[in-house]
């Protein structure tokens, strides 16, 4: 009796480590990824590359699989525009019709976006001293960082849940174990899909703008200020006293030891 007990003991913990295994598999990763955009010196290329899976994702989210006669050119369309939409260079989608295979769209979308971005980055402040492109490798590491935080803190809520739920499965002749590790990873790819677009889109969307000095404040001249610096120097100069102003009359002694 003790041995059964013992081994059934052991197969709960060692069905709970296979649980644990899956969500720390996942951490590794996310934190791998965390800590490469921490500390990189230049994300760029890691932007760049963003960019191009989000460009592949919309293709073969419209075209993946399908016959050229399938193919949802407008909605790939409306997707790139949905990320950036530029008046003056406007994504070409005629030009996706004329495509025979989905390499080439995808070859034609991903170009369009790094153009796009890197000419807005061309029109940063101080870009030809580079202190437009150090700033923006600061808003790239902190835009990603935010979003990849704040949705992996939701996606652990997501598992816990999913962790309590599939436990019910087992009444259906399923393996609640299987039916985790599976729902699990797919719950962790469109983990990764969302952060890529988050950031993608934020980055695209975010408006640059140099600082300048308020001009009301610039209109100002010392003539035009009026302070109360007679007052000040009367004060400082001992020609009145502060503490005759701030004494209580009329009130009686109070000794230290009355209520």
């Amino acid at each position: 009796a003790q041995k059964k007990v013992e081994g059934r003991n052991f197969e709960i913990r060692k069905h709970l480590v296979e649980y644990d295994d899956v969500m720390n598999r996942q951490r590794e990763i996310i934190y791998s990824r965390r800590r490469k955009m921490l500390f990189s010196e230049d994300i760029k290329n890691d932007i760049l590359v963003l960019i191009e899976q989000e460009a592949e994702a919309i293709v073969l989210n419209h075209a993946g699989g399908r016959n050229k006669e399938e193919w949802d050119t407008a909605k790939m369309a409306e997707a790139v525009k949905a990320i950036h939409k530029d008046t003056k260079n406007p994504f070409d989608f005629d030009k996706l019709n004329k495509f025979e295979e989905t390499e080439e769209m995808i070859d034609y979308t991903k170009h369009y976006l790094w153009d796009e971005y890197l000419s807005r980055e061309k029109e940063l402040p101080d870009f030809a001293e580079s202190k437009g492109s150090v700033l923006l490798r600061q808003v790239e590491r902190g835009v990603y960082l935010r979003s990849l935080d704040a949705l992996w803190m939701e996606h652990i809520d997501n598992m816990s849940g999913l962790r309590e739920g599939v436990s019910l499965r087992g009444y259906g002749q399923k393996d609640p174990l299987i039916e985790y590790k599976q729902e699990a990873f797919q719950m962790f790819m469109e983990l990764l899909a969302n952060i890529r677009t988050n950031t993608v889109n934020t980055l695209f969307k975010m408006e640059y703008r140099q600082e300048v000095s308020n001009p009301v404040v610039r209109r100002l001249s010392p003539r035009n200020l009026l302070t109360n610096e007679d007052q000040i120097e009367h004060v400082l100069g001992g020609e009145r006293n502060l503490s005759e102003e701030l004494k209580v009359h009329n009130q009686p002694e109070i000794g230290r030891n009355e209520p």
